[in-house]
């Protein structure tokens, strides 16, 4: 998993979630979260559904 920064305030709670949301499935008996910071996140990276959520035009192209 990466995060958009290293200093990430919402880091704990991104795990935590992902971490409550993964324990749903009765198959999953092991949870490993490792955040890495390459590749580099930025704008390319979000999903369709993000950019809709976030009011980001579907066409943008970050510099």
């Amino acid at each position: 998993m990466t995060l958009t920064t290293a200093g990430c305030p919402l880091a704990d709670f991104i795990d935590s979630d992902v971490r409550y949301q993964l324990a749903n499935f009765d198959k999953i008996t092991e949870i490993d979260i490792k955040v890495v910071f390459k590749p580099h996140w930025d704008l390319s990276r979000i999903s369709l559904f993000a950019r809709i959520a976030l009011g980001i035009p579907i066409d943008f192209i970050p510099n």
